[in-house]
């Protein structure tokens, strides 16, 4: 996460909003927090895709309260950051069998399209890195709560 925000230029230290670790759901309630708390600003959300399922009501919230908020939903599958802590216990099982339960998101897969569309919210899927840019810039200026979704796979990194 540290390193998606380095790429992000703004005018407002505070337009961002990204969680890292320890706070699992805590990203996009936050995030229409800090929009209600700067005066209905635009504010942009960055959560993972395992992190955003903890709490996608605030989809709802969001259109429910006609915030600019710009929820991007880095989507691997899974639930990648317990995964590395998983990994990193020494007494636990299930990195050495290579064998994570309940961790990868994919039977079924999530549709955040059409989760952000029953919640109120537009929404886009961004296939190219090349386009992310232009995605967050067109969510930001709609002032309107909306959705991006940036899958992240092999096949997504090596095509750019």
């Amino acid at each position: 996460m540290v390193s998606v925000r380095s790429l992000l230029d703004s005018s407002s230290p505070r337009q961002y909003s990204a969680c890292r670790g320890g706070g699992l759901g805590w990203g996009m309630p936050a995030a229409v927090g800090c929009s209600l708390g700067l005066d209905r600003q635009p504010v942009v959300s960055l959560v993972g895709d395992g992190a955003s399922m903890y709490s996608p009501q605030a989809l709802w919230t969001a259109a429910y309260e006609k915030l600019p908020v710009t929820f991007v939903v880095m989507n691997n599958r899974e639930y990648n950051i317990l995964k590395n802590f998983s990994k990193s216990q020494p007494h636990y099982l299930s990195p050495r069998a290579n064998r994570f339960i309940a961790m990868d998101i994919i039977d079924p897969p999530i549709d955040y399209l059409a989760l952000a569309a029953a919640m109120g919210v537009s929404a886009r899927r961004i296939e190219r890195a090349s386009d992310i840019a232009a995605a967050v810039e067109g969510g930001i200026s709609s002032n309107r709560p909306n959705l991006i979704e940036i899958p992240i796979s092999a096949t997504f990194t090596d095509r750019h």
